[in-house]
């Protein structure tokens, strides 16, 4: 995993929290490590896909903060649904997060395809970025044209 994509989504997720201060971050960081072997796959997958939406904030974070101990693919229709049907915008910029930690090829498609249509500038702004970063940055392969068309 890059430093920039642990960036990104720890950038992400303060966009998403932005009442949440330096120091409760920092604490929540230092116990993430703990929590996060709390929880199994199935657990993640069951909790984004419940009803509930402090499950699903909860869940998320989770995913975003140690990407790489979860495979929660299973659960990439209801994180996109969170993104594209949510009325909060911290609550969309959070699924993004999420789903750019899970790098899931058809989610990054979807995301590449929604930008076009994306009313809300600044989840408009962040999703380009985070389909930039899965479609070009890390792989050697030219810019997809559906992304070029929509970078500044």
């Amino acid at each position: 995993m890059t430093t920039t994509f642990r960036l990104f989504t720890c950038a992400l997720t303060l966009i998403a929290a932005p009442a949440l201060s330096a120091q409760a971050f920092i604490e929540l960081r230092s116990d993430a490590e703990s929590q996060a072997s709390a929880f199994s796959n199935v657990e993640l997958v069951h909790a984004l896909q419940s009803d509930d939406l402090a499950a699903k904030e909860v869940a998320m974070q989770t995913v975003i903060a140690h990407p790489e101990l979860f495979n929660v693919n299973e659960a990439k229709f209801a994180v996109v649904s969170l993104y594209r049907n949510s009325d909060d915008p911290n609550v969309r910029i959070l699924a993004l997060a999420t789903l750019h930690a899970m790098q899931e090829s058809w989610s990054m498609n979807f995301l590449l395809r929604s930008i076009a249509w994306e009313k809300d500038e600044r989840i408009q702004r962040l999703t380009r970025y985070v389909a930039y970063d899965y479609h070009y940055v890390d792989h050697d392969a030219p810019m997809p044209d559906a992304l070029a068309a929509v970078m500044p």
